[in-house]
């Protein structure tokens, strides 16, 4: 009676708060607002002590539009609310809500007027389990009854060791189940979300095997099951597990925050635009991973801490690395950009209301679900678009794969083709030069013999004539094989040691002979003081070269003076050589097409001096295939100057004389084969073999030769190419085996062909020939080719 006595003079001196009236709440009523007393206290303390007379003095009244907030606390949170029935109806009731999931325990003790002590009504929370709640809801619900003219004190102790919050109402069972069933529907519907786009993206990686689709999804389903905690539907799942009950939030949130940095990780691609920000990335997934993990050692407030900061600062990274990434050009990041920044203020604001940071009356925690909704929506468009983008790009890489490869096709064909017509024209090239000189051997073969003859004065001057024309024909046909050669990039440059000086005296000797008809035409060699004697380099090409500028010169120049220069350059390791002449000279015009393809200065011009247009041509791609380059100086009525570069380093001093120099006669004791089918050929060998006095003989083709050879000793053989029955690359291949089988030394096989190209020669010698002697066939050449291999006979 004592104590219901304090309670009533309590009431009656307004210590306590003016009683609600259950009968008036139509709705609900936030009893933040409508105005409550509280008391915090030490844990231990009972609530006997608390609710003592003497501790009257510790209740304060709380009348705010938030939710009482104490953060994280370890304090115990007493509220007292008074609630009366002064109406009509026999009985009322209404339901207190707590309208928060992580209170730990919730005790609940009344009073009333016609009871003399107080007593614990209902005692539930989040770590306990579900059958304690006296109505099963996601959140905490308790029914309050008064019966008519009654009035009751409600005293609410609320204990967490998560954050500490009061948001408390009171419903009507109707306006409660209308407005509970709507909040159910749009955490449906969030839900279902969540699920469809799990299950759709689960699909499409199915499909793409793409890894950004995997976290996605993989943080979608972690975020959707970190949710139902928050809302309170997962406490039903965990209800009795202390362990889960406990710590399931914080861990989930980890997760959620290790899976959304690495999937934005893999989804901005920070690896190609800032392999640096990767590196940050790389850091907080692992650290998040690594705090996931720590509860073993860590207190539960600690835990929940580092989870809610780490979320945070993982949130606020993946913002300014889609920031960074949209401004270096990467479009699908604009769809990360509006729906991260609503993510990050519905986070920022739900740690700073659950904190106490700022005041909240409960339902705006559900903004983080809504802010959730925003950012998944967003990162599932932002997806869809990188989606897109790596299709059309993955499209427009098949597309230009499949241009390329026709491309490479085409070019295929083209080579293919570029290759046939080549070989062709090699073929043809390489035929024509052998029909030509063939019979260019007999011509210039024969002209050689009858000049060891007796000639009159006329019959000398035919003969003259006869040699040079056949030498004008020899001169064209090389010209084009060697512009063949060149434009198929099968002429090589050699690099060889020689000696300028002998070069130029054997150019000059050749010149002089040229010049006998010129009897106006004088002829000079100017080298230079610090040109050296010993080069490194091609000399039968710079001989070429020369040769066809000093023709030229001749050609074009009936009186004055033919000068050839060489002096040094400012380029180390190049020459200069200059032909200048007194002759016709050059135009503007005529110079700047001198050095063209099948090009001379006009059409008058191979009428009256002849010529095929391609020597100039010659020249300029030999200087070029010996670094250098070609030109021309020439005033028309003025004379010429052509000139080329070459890159000759200086060579080592060498003894040049010819180790192969023998006396003719001792030629004489050479008993030589010949392998020749054509008897024009047949007659200039055998008479060229007479002047010297050797013993041979003739096979018309290589079956016959090898016969010949295995029935007689023989110190040489020389070997036509182009023969019936068997050439004569079959017929060395078949002398060399037979040399072999029978243990006999390798005799001597010079090929004596009109087979001039590179490959044929190649291929002679890969017969077994040791050696090639191309035709027409003159005297000075058979005497030094035979010369090699004297010893050997």
């Amino acid at each position: 009676m004592g104590l219901l006595c304090i309670l009533t003079l309590m009431a009656d001196t307004g210590l306590c708060s003016p009683a609600l009236d259950l009968h008036k709440v139509t709705e609900s009523v936030n009893l933040s607002t409508y105005g409550f007393q509280y008391q915090i206290v030490d844990a231990s303390i009972l609530p006997e002590e608390v609710i003592d007379y003497k501790a009257e003095k510790s209740w304060q009244p709380y009348k705010k539009e938030s939710a009482l907030n104490l953060g994280f606390s370890d304090k115990a949170l007493w509220i007292r609310l008074s609630v009366s029935n002064f109406s009509r109806l026999q009985k009322v009731r209404k339901y207190l809500y707590i309208n928060y999931p992580f209170v730990d325990d919730i005790q609940i003790y009344s009073t009333s007027e016609s009871e003399s002590q107080i007593k614990l009504v209902s005692q539930t929370g989040h770590m306990q389990p579900w059958e304690t709640r006296p109505i099963p809801s996601r959140l905490f619900l308790f029914p309050v009854d008064l019966s008519m003219g009654t009035k009751q004190t409600l005293y609410i102790r609320l204990t967490s060791t998560d954050t500490l919050i009061a948001p408390l109402w009171l419903w009507d069972i109707e306006a409660f189940s209308r407005h509970e069933s709507k909040t159910l529907m749009a955490l449906g519907m969030f839900y279902g979300t969540i699920i469809i786009m799990c299950i759709y993206h689960l699909t499409i990686y199915i499909k793409l095997k793409d890894e950004s689709i995997l976290l996605f999804t993989l943080s979608t389903a972690l975020f959707g099951i970190l949710a139902t905690f928050l809302n309170g539907i997962g406490g039903e799942i965990v209800s009795g597990n202390e362990i889960l009950a406990k710590w399931s939030r914080p861990f989930l949130t980890l997760l959620v925050g290790y899976f959304l940095v690495y999937y934005s990780q893999v989804f901005l691609k920070l690896d190609a635009y800032s392999p640096n920000l990767s590196k940050v990335f790389n850091f907080l997934k692992y650290f998040a991973l690594f705090i996931s993990l720590s509860f073993i050692f860590l207190s539960y407030r600690s835990y929940i801490i580092l989870a809610l900061l780490v979320a945070s600062i993982a949130c606020f990274c993946v913002f300014f690395a889609n920031l960074f990434v949209l401004v270096q050009g990467y479009k699908p990041a604009a769809y990360f950009i509006g729906g991260w920044f609503i993510f990050i203020c519905s986070v920022i604001y739900y740690c700073c209301a659950i904190m106490g940071f700022i005041e909240s009356d409960g339902l705006d925690f559900y903004v983080l679900q809504i802010g959730s909704s925003v950012a998944v929506l967003s990162l599932a468009l932002g997806l869809s678009d990188r989606i897109n983008l790596e299709r059309s790009n993955r499209i427009e890489a098949q597309k230009k794969a499949y241009l390329a490869r026709e491309l490479a096709f085409s070019k295929e064909k083209e080579a293919e083709v570029a290759n046939a017509q080549s070989k062709a024209k090699s073929d043809f090239l390489a035929q024509m030069s052998h029909e030509i000189r063939t019979p260019m051997n007999g011509i210039i073969g024969v002209t050689e013999l009858l000049r060891d003859t007796s000639l009159d004065q006329n019959q000398t001057q035919f003969l003259d004539v006869l040699e040079g024309s056949g030498k004008s024909l020899l001169t064209i046909i090389n010209d084009i094989l060697d512009f063949s050669k060149i434009e198929a990039g099968k002429l090589e440059i050699e690099n060889i040691n020689f000696n300028l000086e002998k070069l130029l005296k054997e150019i000059e000797s050749l010149i002089r002979a040229q010049l006998q008809l010129k009897s106006k035409v004088s002829f000079n060699i100017k080298v230079s003081d610090n040109v050296s004697k010993n080069l490194v380099g091609d000399p039968t090409r710079i001989k070429q070269i020369i040769l066809n500028f000093l023709t030229n010169a001749i050609k074009f120049t009936e009186q004055g003076v033919i000068i050839l220069s060489v002096e040094t350059t400012d380029t180390s390791d190049f020459l200069k050589f200059s032909v200048k002449d007194s002759g016709i000279g050059l135009s503007e015009e005529q110079r700047n097409k001198m050095f063209s393809k099948y090009s001379q200065a006009e059409s008058s011009t191979a009428r009256k001096y002849g010529g095929t247009g391609l020597g100039l041509a010659i020249c300029k791609m030999l200087s070029e295939l010996m670094q250098g380059d070609v030109g021309v100086d020439s005033e028309l009525g003025e004379g010429s100057t052509f000139w080329f570069t070459a890159k000759l380093p200086v060579g080592e001093e060498f003894d040049d004389k010819d180790e192969n120099a023998v006396n003719i006669e001792q030629l004489s004791t050479l008993n030589i084969l010949i392998a020749e089918d054509n008897p024009v050929n047949q007659l200039v060998i055998s008479k060229l073999l007479d002047s010297l006095s050797c013993s041979y003989e003739i096979a018309e083709n290589g079956k016959r030769a090898l016969e010949q050879f295995q029935n007689k000793n023989f110190d040489i053989v020389l070997m036509d190419c182009e023969m019936p029955e068997m050439n004569g690359y079959e017929a060395s291949t078949a002398i060399r085996d037979f040399e072999k089988s029978s243990d006999l030394q390798a005799t001597p096989i010079i090929a004596l062909t009109a087979n001039v190209m590179k490959e044929q020669i190649e291929l002679c010698l890969q017969s077994g020939m040791n050696s090639h002697l191309g035709k027409p066939i003159k005297k000075s050449p058979l005497i030094a080719e035979l010369s090699k291999f004297l010893s050997k006979g």
